[in-house]
């Protein structure tokens, strides 16, 4: 009875461990890539642009926001933008060994602004919010590894990247920003 017990356990144990002759399913890593700009336009604008893939289901989300003051009617403006979508293979590949990735959609974005009179001394009880609506706007991002990829934490490979890309809106959207140059900060990682 012992030694039926024992060759019962070793063979849960040879199941769980997935010794050769057993079948064990693999998780697909993960994939991610990020990248942030700063523009110099005179509107203070910063862009974020996150996209992950998991088990071959891919997503994007984008945040802009801007700060300026709108000199022809002394108006502090604060506006966002954002976005989220889920991509096909074709919109959003990755390269593999962390060289790369390429993103390019076109989604919604829809934005709010908030705006303040008086640019020197803001007067926020007499602040206003509204919609911008939403308008569909292109979004193209290129990462491109750089250096030797790094341990983020046990699992997670990080590697640095460049990353170029372009926030393009028709004629309805109210947010156009064209050619955003090379970012700021960009990063790829690989979890599992």
């Amino acid at each position: 009875m012992a030694r039926h017990l024992t060759l019962a356990a070793a063979g849960a144990a040879a199941a769980l461990l997935g010794w050769p002759g057993q079948v064990m399913a693999t998780a697909t890593p993960t994939h991610a890539a990020s990248a942030a700009w700063q523009l110099a336009d005179g509107k203070n604008t910063r862009v974020s642009v996150n996209t992950s893939r998991i088990d071959n289901r891919s997503t994007m989300s984008l945040f802009v926001s801007q700060e300026y003051c709108d000199a022809a009617t002394d108006t502090l403006v604060y506006r966002s933008f954002s976005a989220s979508t889920s991509l096909t293979q074709k919109q959003y590949q990755v390269l593999s060994k962390m060289k790369g990735a390429n993103l390019a959609v076109t989604t919604p974005v829809s934005g709010t602004q908030m705006r303040i009179p008086n640019c020197a001394a803001p007067d926020h009880a007499a602040a206003t919010t509204s919609s911008l609506g939403s308008a569909a706007t292109a979004i193209a991002v290129t990462w491109t590894g750089v250096g030797s990829t790094y341990i983020v934490q046990p699992g997670v490979t990080g590697r640095a990247a460049t990353a170029t890309g372009s926030i393009t809106g028709g004629a309805l959207s109210p947010l156009n920003l064209g050619v955003l140059g090379t970012s700021q900060s960009a990063e790829l990682r690989s979890i599992g």
